[in-house]
Formats: C-alpha cells, structure tokens, sequence
C-alpha cells in the first residue's frame, strides 16, 4: 500500500474520532435536556405517583435506545487507536520490512567486539 495513502487515512480517522467525541458530548446533553423537558411536560413540575407509571413504558424504550447508541459509539471511540499510535504502527511495520534493523545489529556488534578486545588488550604508555 502507498505511504501517502496510509497518512490520509490516519488523518482521517482522527478527525473520525473527533466527530464522534463531539456526536458523544451533543448525545449526553439532548438526553439530559430531553428528559428534563419531558419530565416537565408530562408532570408540570409536580411529582406524582400516576404521572410517572403511564410514562413508565415510554421512559423504558427511549432508556434502552440511549444505552444501546451511547455504549455502541463510546465503543467504536475505544477501538479507533490515536494518531500518534497509528503513525508508531506505520514506522514499525516499514522499519520491519526494511534491512535497517539488520544493519543497526551489526554495527552495535562491531562496536562491542572493538569495545571488547580495547579492554582486553593493555595500553601501552609512551
């Protein structure tokens, strides 16, 4: 796959995952104000006993919805990793394929076994 194309799509699930933190926010607070509506509508800001049982039903199917859309976008937020983390992956997985890491093993090595027979033999003062 072309790197250019890989970039584009690390920023546009970014700015995915910023939509839906904002579709996240907007969603808790229409369902706060909507219940609180409702809860004003249907009583008239008095509390009684009969009012809340006929709106019992309502209330059930209308919580369940809104679990069901909260939990199912705070999830899709979960699994969408950050930019910084996609772009580690990309680095990672082009550093595999390439002969980079070989090369670097094989320096540090040489170096080691330099460092090694230094010690190894004394200096001589002149």
């Amino acid at each position: 796959m072309n790197i250019s194309l890989v970039f584009y799509l690390i920023s546009v699930l970014h700015n995915v995952n910023v939509v839906l933190n904002f579709f996240l926010a907007a969603l808790i607070i229409f369902a706060s104000v909507f219940m609180f509506l409702l809860f004003l509508t249907y009583t008239g800001g008095k509390f009684e006993e009969q009012t809340f049982l006929s709106m019992k039903d309502f209330l059930n199917r209308y919580i369940k919805a809104y679990f069901v859309v909260l939990v199912s976008v705070v999830f899709i937020i979960c699994l969408i990793p950050s930019s910084l983390t996609m772009y580690s992956l990309v680095g990672v997985n082009y550093l595999s394929d390439s002969k980079i890491p070989e090369k670097v093993v094989k320096l540090v090595n040489l170096k080691i076994d330099e460092y090694i027979e230094n010690q190894a033999s004394p200096k001589k003062d002149k």
